[in-house]
C-alpha cells in the first residue's frame, strides 16, 4: 500500500522540500476504492473567485479546488537575560507561504497579481474529513490580503509563494465517536506585530 504522503522539492530553491499527498497511492486489494473527497482543499480570491470543485453533496466547497501541498512556518525571535530569564519582546516572523495546486487558467490571474502588486484578497486553506457521518473541516487556515512572490509552474501543477499580512488558523477538535467538542484559534497579525490565542 502506498504512503499518503511525499516529499517533494521545490523547483527554483535549493534545499527547500514541502509535504503533498501522494500523487498515486495504493489500494491493498484490487477491489478497493478511494474516496473521491481531496484531504485538503484552497480557495483563492482576487478580484473574484478563482477556483472551483464540485464536492459531492456539499456546496460549502464549490470555490475550492484540490491542495497538493504546502508550507507555512513562523517563528517569534526572543532576547533573555540569563541571570532572571525574563524574555523581552521581540519580532514574530512568518515565512513566504509556498502552496501547491492544480496548474489551471486561473494561475495567469495570480501572475497578473503578482506583476501589478496587487493584493489577493483571501486564500483559505481546509483541512476536511468525514465526522459523524457529514463532511467536515479539521483545519481552517485563512490568509487576508497577501502579495504573490512567485509563481512557477509545474507540469499540471503549480507552486505558488505568498507573503502574508493576517493569518486566521482555527482547529476544529471532534472527540473519538466524531462528534465536535469545540474550537481552538490562533490570529496573527503582522502589521500589528501581534498573536492572539482563544
Amino acid at each position: 500500500m502506498g504512503k499518503p504522503y511525499e516529499l517533494i522539492s521545490v523547483p527554483g530553491t535549493e534545499d527547500l522540500r514541502i509535504l503533498t499527498v501522494a500523487k498515486s497511492i495504493g489500494m491493498p486489494t484490487e477491489k478497493a476504492t478511494g474516496s473521491k473527497t481531496p484531504w485538503w482543499m484552497i480557495s483563492i480570491k482576487g478580484t473574484k473567485e478563482l477556483l472551483s470543485s464540485t464536492v459531492e453533496g456539499n456546496s460549502i466547497y464549490k470555490n475550492y479546488a484540490e491542495l497538493y501541498g504546502f508550507q507555512i512556518d513562523v517563528s517569534r525571535e526572543v532576547a533573555s537575560d540569563v541571570s532572571n530569564q525574563l524574555f523581552t519582546s521581540a519580532m514574530i516572523k512568518h515565512e513566504d507561504c509556498i502552496v501547491l495546486i492544480p496548474n489551471g487558467g486561473y494561475v495567469a490571474e495570480l501572475e497578473n497579481l503578482m506583476n501589478s502588486g496587487k493584493p489577493v484578497t483571501k486564500i483559505s486553506i481546509q483541512g476536511i474529513g468525514w465526522y459523524d457521518n457529514a463532511l467536515k473541516p479539521f483545519t481552517s487556515i485563512v490568509f487576508d490580503d497577501s502579495y504573490i512572490i512567485s509563481v512557477t509552474h509545474d507540469l499540471d501543477r503549480a507552486f505558488i509563494r505568498f507573503r502574508v499580512q493576517d493569518k486566521t488558523h482555527t482547529f476544529f477538535v471532534h472527540d473519538q465517536k466524531g462528534k465536535s467538542s469545540g474550537q481552538a484559534m490562533c490570529a496573527l497579525k503582522l502589521a500589528d506585530n501581534t498573536s492572539t490565542l482563544e
